[in-house]
């Protein structure tokens, strides 16, 4: 079988840069996910949901992109797992294929910034089991490097897809939405990451080498400023949560 790397754990590319230290962070919180059913939210080419499977989970992928889909069909068989996953042309919004209280785990990432709130909750409440764990890691609205790196990305938006995205996203995750998630789940765990190391991803983001000589002096930083000064991972440009819950 061909050896599988997720590239949202390799630091060799875009996504590692940004995902890695979340999802390192997630693995460690939560319990293992052999032999439990895992929501891939927003399943994309189904990077994730081939590194849940590997570890012995069945899951469900969902995503609104046919073409990602097929992609993420394509490549679950090409590391041997497509007998394990099934995938959805949906939303996370609409999941009424999917069964009340059959979910273990839900995995989202980066997905909540394009719907609508409540209606995912809703959702995902439903479908997780009673002792079920919402697995999110969501963009924060308030680092200024990331803002400035978003407001380019508007004011440059000169073909209709891009646009499109940019009309397309809702809003990004706040903290008293997160203080809200305590209305439904037992528990509820976070991190965040990425304060000042977002400069080393936006200044060097094509350029790993350069971004490797930045990447631990600024994560340092990072680490000192956020535990003499907690409320500064407001701050930060991405969260990881982990939720318990209610029974």
């Amino acid at each position: 079988m061909e050896k599988f790397e997720c590239l949202y754990l390799n630091k060799d590319c875009r996504g590692g840069l940004i995902f890695s230290a979340p999802i390192h962070y997630l693995v460690n919180q939560i319990d293992e996910v052999d032999g439990t059913t895992v929501l891939d939210a927003g399943c994309g080419n189904g990077e994730m949901s081939i590194f849940f499977a590997l570890k012995g989970a069945s899951i469900i992928g969902i995503d609104i992109n046919g073409d990602r889909l097929s992609e993420a069909q394509n490549n679950s068989h090409r590391y041997q797992v497509g007998n394990n996953c099934t995938f959805i042309n949906t939303t996370t919004e609409n999941m009424s294929m999917i069964t009340n209280e059959c979910i273990d785990n839900v995995f989202s990432m980066s997905t909540i910034q394009y719907m609508q709130r409540d209606k995912v909750i809703r959702e995902y409440l439903r479908v997780l089991t009673k002792d079920g764990s919402l697995i999110l890691i969501e963009n924060l609205p308030f680092n200024p490097f990331i803002n400035i790196y978003r407001l380019f990305r508007k004011i440059t938006a000169n073909t209709e897809r891009k646009k499109s995205y940019i009309k397309s996203i809702k809003g990004y995750l706040t903290f008293t939405e997160i203080e809200n998630l305590k209305d439904h789940f037992e528990t509820i765990n976070h991190k965040e990451f990425h304060l000042f190391g977002v400069l080393a991803i936006l200044l060097f983001n094509n350029k790993i080498r350069f971004y490797k000589l930045l990447e631990k002096p600024l994560a340092i930083v990072d680490r000192f400023l956020l535990y003499v000064f907690p409320p500064l991972k407001k701050l930060c440009w991405i969260t990881a949560i982990v939720c318990s819950k209610k029974k």
